[in-house]
């Protein structure tokens, strides 16, 4: 229940407006910003991280209404509910096995149905390629030299340094100017997400608060 919390950011068209799920539905934001199209990009290491917030998501969508609902029956029903939900059953839990076993002939009738319809397609916004592909062609047409004066790349001791934030202006340029959705608008931005892909490395040592290396090339 919590995936789309922990699992999921939700942006914007351009990158712009992200959601908070901590402070209001996605249907309110998307109001709210006037957003007709939002966009999901998955975290990376999301496995298992849901179950820890499950309780304070579950309260939100069933409702101190709902619960009061289900109360009526038996209390120990919203016990054992709130126990699946978090993954840790009581041995007296009558209902976490066929969640769980639910849950399971779902996904399964899922892939057989999209695994036909979706084949030879990729399903979601191929963030990693967008942002390689403007790479590239920033280098064949000239605008990233390599090893010169001035150059965006510089190749040092087998390492491939990028100059920033001038390499995330030009990069944002292409991004705003040709409207492609889903991607970030500025230079920290891009950064961000090249390192969360695991297309580019920062610093871990920050002890002066800078993530960029400092290089000095000897042209």
């Amino acid at each position: 229940m919590g995936k789309p919390v922990t699992d999921l950011v939700v942006t914007s068209r351009d990158g712009a407006k992200v959601w908070n799920p901590f402070v209001e539905d996605l249907y309110s934001w998307a109001s709210r910003h006037g957003v007709d199209r939002y966009f999901l990009h998955w975290r990376e290491n999301r496995a298992k991280k849901h179950t820890a917030i499950s309780s304070l998501i579950a309260e939100r969508i069933i409702s101190p209404k709902g619960l009061a609902w289900i109360a009526e029956g038996d209390t120990e029903l919203v016990l054992w509910m709130m126990e699946t939900i978090n993954g840790h059953p009581s041995a007296e839990n009558l209902i976490h096995d066929l969640v769980i076993r639910s849950d399971q002939v779902s996904v399964e009738r899922d892939l057989r149905n999209l695994g036909v319809a979706f084949t030879g397609y990729e399903i979601g916004l191929p963030v990693e390629r967008f942002l390689v592909d403007i790479m590239r062609r920033l280098v064949r047409d000239g605008t990233w030299g390599i090893n010169e004066p001035g150059s965006r790349l510089w190749l040092i001791d087998g390492h491939l340094y990028l100059i920033w934030p001038a390499a995330g202006e030009e990069m944002a340029a292409i991004i705003n100017q040709e409207k492609i959705p889903g991607l970030p608008r500025t230079p920290n931005s891009i950064l961000d997400m090249l390192v969360d892909r695991k297309l580019a490395n920062v610093r871990e040592d920050r002890t002066d608060g800078n993530r960029y290396w400092v290089i000095a090339p000897m042209c």
